[in-house]
């Protein structure tokens, strides 16, 4: 079974948050809810995230074993991105194309042998080539 978990960059900080995403569709506002261990008590796990910088686990690894997130950058310059309409993680060029991320290269125990992740969108948008 795949975890479900996502990341964030803190609004405060600008360090990287992990847990469940919360979110309210009328402000800018969103959390992550920082596990960690923890048993959600209340406010004191919620964490404020910038909206624009929540991705998700995409549920693979990297050939580091580095785990995968929607809106990371690869070593060749694409990025992961999720698409609605195909309904799954793909690596796309700026032009929007790419390949589905399970099928661009040998997937084995989840671990993805020729990706290698190097930075995303938010901290290393200079990777994009």
């Amino acid at each position: 079974m795949r975890k479900i978990k996502f990341r964030g960059l803190s609004s405060g900080k600008k360090e990287w948050i992990y847990g469940w995403y919360v979110a309210d569709n009328t402000t800018d506002y969103a959390w992550i809810i920082n596990y960690g261990g923890l048993v959600f008590t209340g406010e004191e796990n919620r964490i404020e995230v910038i909206k624009e910088t929540v991705g998700q686990f995409t549920g693979l690894l990297d050939k580091n074993s580095k785990e995968i997130f929607d809106g990371d950058i690869d070593s060749r310059g694409l990025i992961v991105e999720y698409l609605v309409n195909m309904s799954g993680y793909y690596l796309l060029n700026s032009n929007k194309e790419g390949y589905h991320l399970c099928h661009e290269q040998n997937v084995l125990g989840g671990k993805i042998k020729h990706i290698e992740i190097i930075g995303n969108l938010y901290e290393t948008p200079e990777l994009l080539k």
